[in-house]
């Protein structure tokens, strides 16, 4: 059993597109106030065999049935993926915590690292200003990531042809280089792909 935590203040989160080896089907799950019955209704789904995907939305998680959900994550059911989805880890036990994958302050720009070429030339510009708005030192770091990211994405989907990809491996060098420009690497990525 795989287990997430996605700390996000978008509900409309798509989340195939950022964590992408989800199991089919997709069930979701919709709660203010998770409590120890909701759990335990839970359990019926998430103890049975097969592989498939639950996403719990919440605001609240009740001690008692983090407690009960542990439980849970302790007797896992083979091909089961558990999503949970809430707006902060505050809150959320450290022993939980330790039994999940935490994916912290996931905004719209990271989502859309995942799929950067599926992107119009507009949102992939929002994507290019939200990295250059960070500080100084990260907009190297999060120019590469960016192209390690449609590298990694792109390499299982064939998007991209080997001259494509040949691009983007010196555009990725010339990042090292001080005297380019990471803006306008980024710009002419989010132009020219």
């Amino acid at each position: 059993m795989h287990a997430y935590l996605i700390c996000t203040n978008n509900k409309e989160i798509n989340l195939k597109s950022f964590l992408p080896k989800l199991a089919e089907p997709i069930f979701k799950h919709y709660f203010t106030k998770l409590k120890i019955d909701d759990v335990h209704a839970l359990n019926s789904f998430l103890l049975t065999s097969g592989a498939e995907t639950h996403i719990i939305y919440f605001e609240t998680f009740l001690e008692l049935a983090q407690n009960a959900f542990l439980k849970t994550l302790e007797e896992p059911s083979a091909g089961k993926q558990i999503v949970l989805v809430t707006k902060s880890r505050a809150g959320i036990l450290d022993t939980l915590l330790s039994r999940l994958n935490v994916i912290d302050n996931v905004a719209d720009s990271e989502l859309k690292l995942s799929n950067f070429l599926e992107l119009s030339i507009v949102d992939r510009l929002e994507v290019v200003k939200n990295i250059l708005n960070k500080d100084d030192d990260e907009v190297r770091p999060g120019a590469q990531n960016l192209i390690n990211q449609i590298l990694s994405t792109n390499t299982e989907t064939k998007f991209l042809t080997s001259q494509q990809k040949q691009t983007l491996a010196q555009l990725h060098d010339h990042l090292f280089d001080s005297g380019t420009s990471a803006k306008q690497i980024l710009e002419f990525l989010a132009v020219t792909l």
